[in-house]
């Protein structure tokens, strides 16, 4: 829990920290022409917010989180498939889940990588897909067995918030 607040502060105060960077100040004399980034010296240019350590622990702890979370799912869904009480079509969908997260943790691991090596996009890429892998074992689950409530759902939610964490601090690093 105290993780999940320092987490908090840290991303609160990279945010206070990116619009700061970003605030323009409004320069009252009049000037021939709009200096731009490109045209100022590098003293005046913004830093870049992606190599700061604040964020790259934050991105750390929101992808570590989520790939713990995968592969809290990948250990339920393989008792539920182990148990005698799954009906067949059940153990299809968790059978199909069962791919669909363990290509979820990998791709949480290379979102590790990719913080870890300070490539954004990468991370980006990868967590994007996590989206198409827990709707393909949702969809599963509703045409299998006629039921948007899956067995997982809950699980689900903890993963692409997670994913979801991670690409919105993503996004305050362009």
């Amino acid at each position: 829990m105290e993780l999940n607040h320092h987490a908090l502060l840290i991303i609160s105060i990279s945010s206070l920290i990116f619009l700061s960077f970003s605030a323009e100040a409004t320069d009252l004399s009049p000037s021939p022409a709009p200096v731009s980034y490109i045209s100022s010296s590098p003293a005046s240019s913004p830093s870049p917010l992606s190599g700061s350590s604040e964020v790259a622990f934050v991105l750390e702890s929101t992808v570590k989180r989520g790939c713990d979370e995968a592969e809290l799912t990948v250990e339920f869904i393989s008792k539920q498939i182990q148990d005698p009480s799954t009906s067949p079509i059940e153990a299809e969908c968790f059978k199909q889940c069962a791919e669909n997260y363990n290509g979820i943790v990998d791709d949480f691991k290379k979102a590790q990588e990719g913080v870890s090596s300070v490539d954004f996009y990468s991370v980006s890429e990868n967590l994007s897909a996590v989206y198409g892998d827990i709707d393909a074992c949702q969809q599963c689950f509703q045409e299998m067995l006629g039921t948007d409530d899956s067995p997982i759902a809950k699980f689900d939610t903890a993963v692409k918030k997670a994913a979801e964490h991670t690409l919105s601090v993503l996004q305050y690093t362009s």
